[in-house]
């Protein structure tokens, strides 16, 4: 069976989902450029996209999974505050990253079995 097929004539949800995202990267990409132009008014808000994606992954997860959910979730407040006209210097908050992997390495450790 070939990878990223669950059945017989099945897309996987890897592939429809990593399909979803080269798209939506092309089209921004592409916007960018300005290739495309999209509404300015609903192109703002597409950051959500990543948080609720995040936050889906945590809640199917049974929030089991941190790491790649709250990267997307922090990913996605970031662009989303930039587009609102609330800029973060990233430079100034680089210790959250050293606080995010430190309570995961410590949740994983705790939750472990010994």
């Amino acid at each position: 069976m070939m990878p990223g097929i669950s059945g017989p004539g099945r897309v996987g949800s890897g592939v429809f989902f990593g399909g979803l995202i080269l798209a939506l990267g092309v089209l921004f990409l592409a916007n960018n450029l300005g290739v495309v132009t999209f509404g300015g008014g609903i192109f703002q808000w597409w950051p959500i996209v990543l948080i609720a994606i995040g936050v889906w992954l945590l809640i199917s997860s049974g929030f089991r999974r941190l790491v790649a959910p709250l990267v997307l979730i922090g990913i996605g407040a970031i662009f989303l505050l930039g587009n609102l006209g609330l800029s973060i210097d990233l430079l100034n908050y680089w210790p959250v990253l050293l606080i995010i992997i430190g309570a995961v390495v410590l949740s994983r450790a705790i939750r472990s079995p010994r």
